[in-house]
């Protein structure tokens, strides 16, 4: 996030003088953005994961204890 303002006040400072560099520090920041985007998803994905995982621990545990349950 820091470098998606960082390349887009590079971009407005530039803006009148050097058009140039002002269009390259735009399409970084287009590419920071992306990337932020994936690094999102990349988390949430990981969230669900491990609420599955431990939803599974979970499941594997209870199963566990009907089965000693049931022999007693």
């Amino acid at each position: 996030e820091r470098k998606v303002e960082q390349e887009l006040a590079s971009a407005k400072k530039n803006c009148s003088k050097y058009i140039s560099v002002a269009l390259q520090a735009l399409k970084l920041n287009k590419r920071y953005e992306k990337q932020l985007g994936h690094i999102d998803g990349t988390l949430t994905t990981i969230e669900y994961q491990r609420e599955a995982l431990e939803s599974a621990n979970t499941n594997a545990e209870v199963i566990k204890v009907m089965g000693q349950a049931r022999w007693e």
